[in-house]
């Protein structure tokens, strides 16, 4: 699989561990995570937002940890790089996984179809894996996104392509 990966790729991932299977549950999907692969002085590795924040492990820990099987999204013209490098580790170490938004602000917005934002982007200190996805590519609404949001819009974008 390490092969096919290359930086800034997007794997949209699931499992069937406890947490995913609620996700996919709750959500009507069959995804319960995204992620990111970036390698760092040259060991390939995975940046996402995980119970413990935004971080980076290398992708054979990463592997073994988690199990997931992924899709893999990546940007058709990948002009910019060096920005979504910037934007992912800008948040890692530094960024809480966003409790709040994972047990109320999702479930909410899946039962009543309206989401309360929590306000000004720059001012956020915690999000969820998908959240996190989508402010890194900079996609529409992030703050709103679920794993199977994201993967519906990597899907539909002439941007994207599925690699895997």
């Amino acid at each position: 699989m390490k092969h096919l990966l290359k930086n800034g790729d997007i794997l949209i991932c699931t499992s069937n561990r406890i947490i995913p299977r609620i996700i996919k549950l709750a959500t009507k999907s069959t995804w319960s995570h995204t992620a990111q692969y970036f390698e760092v002085e040259g060991v390939p590795g995975i940046i996402e937002a995980q119970m413990d924040g935004i971080n980076w492990k290398p992708l054979d820990e990463w592997a073994k940890k988690y199990n997931y099987e992924f899709i893999i999204y990546r940007r058709k013209r990948m002009v910019r790089l060096e920005y979504l490098y910037e934007r992912a580790f800008d948040k890692a170490g530094c960024t809480g996984y966003d409790f709040v938004s994972f047990c109320l602000r999702q479930p909410l917005k899946l039962i009543t179809g309206k989401f309360k934002y929590r306000g000004d982007e720059r001012e956020v200190k915690r999000m969820i894996c998908s959240e996190y996805t989508a402010w890194i590519y900079e996609i529409k609404d992030w703050w709103k996104l679920t794993p199977d949001d994201v993967e519906k819009f990597l899907s539909r974008s002439p941007r994207y392509e599925l690699i895997k």
